[in-house]
């Protein structure tokens, strides 16, 4: 079985507007440069759900099926990287690693958490393994020097309306 790494589209390789988020192009060029296969996981794949817009044309529920919307990626892909990559909805065996701005990691078989979760901080979650209420972003305790991961809250945003 062929390994690959998977690599979210939306807000991990291309921003909102559509242009590309190069950090990320610059990645997957220098994979593929070293033959390591490449696919993009898209929910952009998904059966079409109220209040979703469409990639393509900006509207709701539109005619516009997973053959367009692979087509526009593949159409972004070649102008962006140079080449076509594979696009797929969901995971498969053979995934070496997904790379996702959603994505929170856990090791393997023990769920022990290695990167932090954003959905702790925003409902202010009461057992986040002892990092909770930082003196910065009164949430995590990721700023402490002791802890495991950064505030990432800050980095992302000095609007205290976002804490």
């Amino acid at each position: 079985m062929r390994k690959w790494i998977g690599v979210d589209f939306d807000q991990t390789l291309r921003r909102k507007d559509g242009t590309p988020i190069l950090p990320m192009v610059n990645r997957v060029k220098r994979w593929l440069n070293q033959n390591i296969e490449v696919r993009i996981v898209t929910a952009r794949l998904q059966p079409r759900t109220a209040g979703m817009t469409c990639f393509i044309c900006g509207a709701n529920l539109c005619a516009h099926d997973a053959k367009d919307i692979t087509e526009q990626i593949n159409l972004w892909c070649y102008m962006q990287l140079g080449t076509i990559l594979p696009v797929q909805w969901g995971k498969s065996m053979g995934m070496l690693e997904f790379w996702d701005d959603k994505a929170v990691a856990v090791r393997a078989n023990t769920g022990e958490q290695l990167s932090p979760s954003r959905a702790e901080h925003q409902w202010g979650a009461k057992n986040c393994e002892g990092y909770c209420h930082c003196s910065v972003c009164g949430v995590c305790d990721f700023s402490d020097s002791r802890a495991k991961f950064p505030c990432y809250i800050v980095k992302e945003s000095n609007d205290s309306s976002k804490r």
